[in-house]
Protein backbone atom coordinates (compact mmCIF):
# COMPACT_ATOMS: atom_id res chain seq x y z
CA UNK A 1 0.00 0.00 0.00
CA UNK A 2 3.01 2.10 0.75
CA UNK A 3 3.89 1.91 -2.74
CA UNK A 4 1.10 2.48 -4.13
CA UNK A 5 0.71 5.67 -2.62
CA UNK A 6 4.17 7.24 -3.08
CA UNK A 7 3.42 5.78 -7.10
CA UNK A 8 0.51 8.07 -6.90
CA UNK A 9 2.21 10.90 -5.43
CA UNK A 10 4.66 10.66 -8.21
CA UNK A 11 2.05 10.79 -10.68
CA UNK A 12 0.47 14.03 -9.04
CA UNK A 13 3.72 15.55 -8.78
CA UNK A 14 4.40 15.14 -12.34
CA UNK A 15 1.37 16.23 -13.34
CA UNK A 16 1.64 19.50 -11.43
CA UNK A 17 5.29 20.08 -12.72
CA UNK A 18 4.55 19.48 -16.34
CA UNK A 19 1.95 21.74 -16.01
CA UNK A 20 3.08 24.59 -14.48
CA UNK A 21 6.16 24.33 -16.86
CA UNK A 22 4.08 24.61 -19.45
CA UNK A 23 2.17 27.25 -18.34
CA UNK A 24 5.02 29.77 -17.41
CA UNK A 25 6.73 28.95 -21.06
CA UNK A 26 2.64 30.74 -22.06
CA UNK A 27 3.77 34.05 -20.51
CA UNK A 28 0.93 35.48 -22.21
CA UNK A 29 -1.82 33.29 -20.82
CA UNK A 30 -1.65 34.42 -17.67
CA UNK A 31 -4.90 35.88 -16.51
CA UNK A 32 -5.42 39.88 -15.29
CA UNK A 33 -6.85 38.11 -12.37
CA UNK A 34 -7.67 35.16 -10.64
CA UNK A 35 -10.84 33.50 -10.49
CA UNK A 36 -12.01 31.38 -7.74
CA UNK A 37 -15.41 28.95 -7.88
CA UNK A 38 -17.58 27.24 -4.70
CA UNK A 39 -20.00 24.98 -5.00
CA UNK A 40 -21.51 21.71 -3.60
CA UNK A 41 -21.25 18.45 -4.79
CA UNK A 42 -22.84 14.43 -4.26
CA UNK A 43 -20.93 11.78 -5.67
CA UNK A 44 -22.38 8.01 -5.40
CA UNK A 45 -20.13 5.02 -6.14
CA UNK A 46 -20.23 0.98 -6.23
CA UNK A 47 -17.29 -0.38 -6.43
CA UNK A 48 -15.93 -3.74 -6.43
CA UNK A 49 -13.33 -4.71 -3.80
CA UNK A 50 -10.74 -7.50 -2.76
CA UNK A 51 -9.86 -8.72 0.64
CA UNK A 52 -6.22 -9.50 1.42
CA UNK A 53 -4.68 -11.40 -0.68
CA UNK A 54 -7.82 -11.19 -3.25
CA UNK A 55 -9.70 -14.42 -2.22
CA UNK A 56 -12.43 -12.50 -1.04
CA UNK A 57 -14.80 -10.25 -2.90
CA UNK A 58 -17.56 -7.42 -1.79
CA UNK A 59 -19.22 -4.12 -2.65
CA UNK A 60 -17.93 -0.80 -1.46
CA UNK A 61 -20.83 1.34 -1.83
CA UNK A 62 -20.51 5.17 -0.87
CA UNK A 63 -22.30 7.90 -0.66
CA UNK A 64 -20.86 11.54 -0.18
CA UNK A 65 -22.20 15.05 -0.08
CA UNK A 66 -18.88 17.79 -0.53
CA UNK A 67 -18.49 21.38 -0.05
CA UNK A 68 -16.01 22.88 -2.70
CA UNK A 69 -13.60 25.73 -3.55
CA UNK A 70 -11.21 25.90 -6.43
CA UNK A 71 -9.08 28.78 -7.93
CA UNK A 72 -8.07 29.21 -11.92
CA UNK A 73 -4.18 30.18 -10.61
CA UNK A 74 -3.33 30.91 -14.31
CA UNK A 75 -4.61 30.38 -17.39
CA UNK A 76 -6.12 26.59 -18.13
CA UNK A 77 -4.92 25.51 -14.45
CA UNK A 78 -7.27 24.90 -11.88
CA UNK A 79 -6.42 23.65 -8.42
CA UNK A 80 -9.37 22.54 -6.26
CA UNK A 81 -10.32 20.91 -2.83
CA UNK A 82 -12.99 19.02 -1.18
CA UNK A 83 -14.16 18.27 2.04
CA UNK A 84 -17.47 16.13 2.61
CA UNK A 85 -19.23 13.72 4.61
CA UNK A 86 -19.49 10.21 3.22
CA UNK A 87 -21.15 7.03 4.30
CA UNK A 88 -19.39 3.71 3.00
CA UNK A 89 -21.25 1.13 3.02
CA UNK A 90 -18.91 -2.76 3.32
CA UNK A 91 -21.49 -5.23 2.99
CA UNK A 92 -20.45 -8.65 5.33
CA UNK A 93 -17.24 -9.15 6.27
CA UNK A 94 -15.01 -11.81 7.74
CA UNK A 95 -12.43 -11.89 10.29
CA UNK A 96 -10.80 -15.42 11.02
CA UNK A 97 -7.44 -14.55 13.17
CA UNK A 98 -9.33 -12.64 16.21
CA UNK A 99 -9.81 -14.55 18.86
CA UNK A 100 -13.51 -15.89 18.00
CA UNK A 101 -13.57 -15.62 14.25
CA UNK A 102 -16.20 -13.11 13.14
CA UNK A 103 -18.60 -13.28 10.53
CA UNK A 104 -20.57 -9.40 10.83
CA UNK A 105 -22.82 -7.60 8.23
CA UNK A 106 -21.21 -4.44 8.65
CA UNK A 107 -23.69 -2.25 7.39
CA UNK A 108 -23.14 2.02 6.44
CA UNK A 109 -19.73 3.37 8.29
CA UNK A 110 -19.82 6.93 8.30
CA UNK A 111 -16.70 9.47 8.13
CA UNK A 112 -15.14 12.43 6.68
CA UNK A 113 -13.66 12.53 3.42
CA UNK A 114 -10.74 15.05 1.99
CA UNK A 115 -9.24 16.04 -1.47
CA UNK A 116 -7.63 18.21 -4.15
CA UNK A 117 -8.25 18.16 -7.40
CA UNK A 118 -6.42 20.02 -10.71
CA UNK A 119 -7.50 20.10 -14.16
CA UNK A 120 -5.21 21.53 -17.20
CA UNK A 121 -6.14 22.67 -20.39
CA UNK A 122 -3.22 21.02 -22.43
CA UNK A 123 -4.64 21.65 -25.67
CA UNK A 124 -7.33 24.53 -27.12
CA UNK A 125 -9.47 24.80 -30.55
CA UNK A 126 -12.56 26.82 -31.02
CA UNK A 127 -14.64 24.16 -30.65
CA UNK A 128 -12.69 21.76 -28.79
CA UNK A 129 -10.49 21.50 -24.76
CA UNK A 130 -7.86 18.27 -24.75
CA UNK A 131 -7.22 18.50 -20.89
CA UNK A 132 -5.52 16.21 -18.38
CA UNK A 133 -7.49 15.96 -14.83
CA UNK A 134 -6.46 14.41 -11.67
CA UNK A 135 -7.57 13.70 -8.26
CA UNK A 136 -6.86 11.98 -4.23
CA UNK A 137 -9.66 11.75 -2.08
CA UNK A 138 -8.95 9.94 1.37
CA UNK A 139 -11.89 8.69 3.47
CA UNK A 140 -11.70 8.34 7.15
CA UNK A 141 -14.55 6.36 8.74
CA UNK A 142 -15.42 6.55 12.47
CA UNK A 143 -15.46 3.61 14.91
CA UNK A 144 -18.31 1.31 15.41
CA UNK A 145 -19.26 -1.22 17.91
CA UNK A 146 -20.63 -4.80 17.60
CA UNK A 147 -21.85 -7.23 20.17
CA UNK A 148 -20.81 -10.61 19.87
CA UNK A 149 -23.70 -12.67 20.63
CA UNK A 150 -23.37 -16.21 22.50
CA UNK A 151 -21.14 -15.74 24.85
CA UNK A 152 -21.20 -16.21 28.97
CA UNK A 153 -19.23 -12.91 29.04
CA UNK A 154 -19.17 -9.90 27.64
CA UNK A 155 -17.54 -9.54 24.75
CA UNK A 156 -17.49 -6.83 21.85
CA UNK A 157 -15.80 -5.51 18.10
CA UNK A 158 -15.04 -2.58 17.26
CA UNK A 159 -14.19 -1.65 13.44
CA UNK A 160 -12.60 1.25 12.06
CA UNK A 161 -12.39 1.53 7.79
CA UNK A 162 -10.55 4.04 5.66
CA UNK A 163 -9.81 4.32 1.94
CA UNK A 164 -8.24 6.50 -0.51
CA UNK A 165 -8.82 6.92 -3.91
CA UNK A 166 -6.87 8.50 -6.93
CA UNK A 167 -7.71 9.78 -10.36
CA UNK A 168 -5.27 10.99 -13.16
CA UNK A 169 -6.65 11.09 -17.16
CA UNK A 170 -7.40 12.92 -19.44
CA UNK A 171 -10.60 14.25 -20.54
CA UNK A 172 -12.25 15.64 -24.03
CA UNK A 173 -14.58 18.46 -24.28
CA UNK A 174 -16.84 20.01 -27.00
CA UNK A 175 -17.04 23.67 -26.37
CA UNK A 176 -19.33 24.72 -30.09
CA UNK A 177 -22.44 25.17 -28.03
CA UNK A 178 -23.50 27.70 -26.16
CA UNK A 179 -24.46 27.17 -23.12
CA UNK A 180 -23.57 22.93 -22.80
CA UNK A 181 -20.10 21.67 -22.79
CA UNK A 182 -20.45 17.60 -23.19
CA UNK A 183 -17.33 15.97 -22.48
CA UNK A 184 -15.89 12.08 -22.44
CA UNK A 185 -12.80 11.09 -19.88
CA UNK A 186 -10.84 8.30 -19.34
CA UNK A 187 -8.63 7.91 -16.19
CA UNK A 188 -6.56 5.53 -14.15
CA UNK A 189 -8.34 5.61 -10.81
CA UNK A 190 -7.24 3.06 -7.88
CA UNK A 191 -8.87 2.94 -4.64
CA UNK A 192 -7.20 1.38 -1.56
CA UNK A 193 -7.44 1.21 2.17
CA UNK A 194 -8.12 -1.04 4.84
CA UNK A 195 -10.36 -2.28 7.48
CA UNK A 196 -9.34 -2.49 10.95
CA UNK A 197 -11.08 -4.71 13.46
CA UNK A 198 -10.05 -5.29 17.03
CA UNK A 199 -12.16 -7.71 19.42
CA UNK A 200 -12.11 -7.74 23.53
CA UNK A 201 -13.86 -10.43 25.33
CA UNK A 202 -13.62 -10.70 29.23
CA UNK A 203 -10.20 -9.50 29.33
CA UNK A 204 -9.08 -10.99 26.10
CA UNK A 205 -7.90 -9.47 23.06
CA UNK A 206 -6.95 -9.52 19.34
CA UNK A 207 -6.53 -7.13 16.01
CA UNK A 208 -7.45 -8.12 12.02
CA UNK A 209 -6.42 -5.65 9.75
CA UNK A 210 -7.55 -6.00 6.40
CA UNK A 211 -6.17 -4.31 3.50
CA UNK A 212 -8.74 -4.17 0.46
CA UNK A 213 -8.46 -2.81 -3.14
CA UNK A 214 -10.57 -1.93 -5.93
CA UNK A 215 -11.08 -4.58 -8.69
CA UNK A 216 -11.13 -1.84 -11.15
CA UNK A 217 -8.47 0.21 -12.25
CA UNK A 218 -9.77 2.25 -15.31
CA UNK A 219 -12.62 4.87 -15.34
CA UNK A 220 -15.08 5.84 -18.60
CA UNK A 221 -16.93 8.97 -17.93
CA UNK A 222 -19.33 11.00 -19.67
CA UNK A 223 -20.91 13.55 -18.93
CA UNK A 224 -21.42 17.61 -19.58
CA UNK A 225 -21.51 21.56 -17.37
CA UNK A 226 -24.66 23.81 -17.88
CA UNK A 227 -24.10 27.39 -17.32
CA UNK A 228 -26.83 28.35 -16.19
CA UNK A 229 -26.49 31.83 -15.67
CA UNK A 230 -22.45 33.64 -16.34
CA UNK A 231 -21.85 33.05 -12.88
CA UNK A 232 -23.09 29.25 -12.19
CA UNK A 233 -22.77 26.21 -13.57
CA UNK A 234 -24.44 22.92 -13.18
CA UNK A 235 -22.27 19.98 -14.08
CA UNK A 236 -23.28 15.83 -14.41
CA UNK A 237 -20.76 12.85 -14.87
CA UNK A 238 -21.67 9.02 -15.13
CA UNK A 239 -18.50 6.92 -14.89
CA UNK A 240 -18.53 3.41 -15.88
CA UNK A 241 -15.43 0.61 -14.44
CA UNK A 242 -14.99 -2.49 -16.41
CA UNK A 243 -13.13 -5.06 -14.33
CA UNK A 244 -12.55 -8.84 -14.98
CA UNK A 245 -15.37 -10.69 -14.26
CA UNK A 246 -18.39 -7.62 -13.76
CA UNK A 247 -18.64 -3.58 -14.45
CA UNK A 248 -18.82 -1.26 -12.07
CA UNK A 249 -20.39 2.45 -11.40
CA UNK A 250 -20.32 5.94 -10.28
CA UNK A 251 -22.80 9.10 -10.94
CA UNK A 252 -21.72 13.00 -9.73
CA UNK A 253 -23.29 16.14 -9.50
CA UNK A 254 -22.08 19.48 -8.45
CA UNK A 255 -23.46 22.97 -8.42
CA UNK A 256 -20.15 25.91 -8.75
CA UNK A 257 -20.31 29.35 -8.14
CA UNK A 258 -17.51 31.39 -9.71
CA UNK A 259 -16.62 34.76 -8.13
Amino acid sequence: MKKKCVGLGILFLFFGITCLSYAQSESEGIPDKMTFGAGVGFEYFNRTISWGDGDLTSPLKTLMFTLNADIEVIDGLTLGALVGYASSNYNSLIFRDLPISLELDVGSMSGFALGAEAEFVLYRTYDFSFNAIGQFLYFSGGTREWEIPGLSVDGKAEGKPKWSRGIVGLSFEYTGLDYFFPYASLSYTPLWGSFEMNESIDGLTGTEKKDIKGKGKFTVGLGGLYEITDSIDFKAEVDILPYSGGVDFGILARIRYEF
